[in-house]
């Protein structure tokens, strides 16, 4: 039987580039990481010519705001003060240790590990009446790697 990975065995760290402390994306909601190619098609009288271009990305997500996040969280005002700052941050994506349903053991990063550099690029608060404060974030990456160690 496969090993399924549930959206609880995941986890987003984040970290100024260059620190070395990761900070967990606090209370998240829900995250998207895309990764699509351009392809530029050529139609010749031999054939069509695919030109595959970078891979990039967007990832997106949502978290509940926290006003008084712990030291190794980063909640909304986290996120905000990077993003008007167009600070350079390092993201990481990837499951944390969990116990497959045949009772293997899946060790942290061995089934998703995503790791780039970019920049958050848009964050959006809502705050409904009756509800808690919730934000949508955009990371923007310059650099994707999804295979290696970070």
């Amino acid at each position: 039987m496969a090993a399924e990975i549930q959206g609880v065995d995941m986890i987003t760290r984040v970290r100024e580039a260059g620190e070395t402390t990761w900070l967990t994306l606090v209370c998240e909601i829900d995250e998207s990481i895309d990764h699509t190619n351009d392809v530029s098609e050529t139609d010749t009288k031999c054939g069509t010519f695919n030109g595959v271009k970078e891979m990039k990305g967007n990832y997106t997500g949502n978290a509940v705001s926290n006003a008084d996040p712990g030291a190794t969280e980063a909640s909304y005002s986290q996120i905000l003060t990077w993003q008007k700052a167009r600070t350079r941050v390092e993201f990481l994506h990837e499951n944390e240790a969990f116990t497959a349903s045949d009772g293997s053991p899946i060790a942290e990063g061995a089934a998703v590990h995503v790791y780039a550099t970019g920049r958050f690029v848009q964050t959006t608060l809502t705050s409904p009446v009756g509800e808690v404060v919730k934000f949508a974030w955009t990371f923007k990456p310059d650099e994707i790697n999804i295979t290696g160690t970070s």
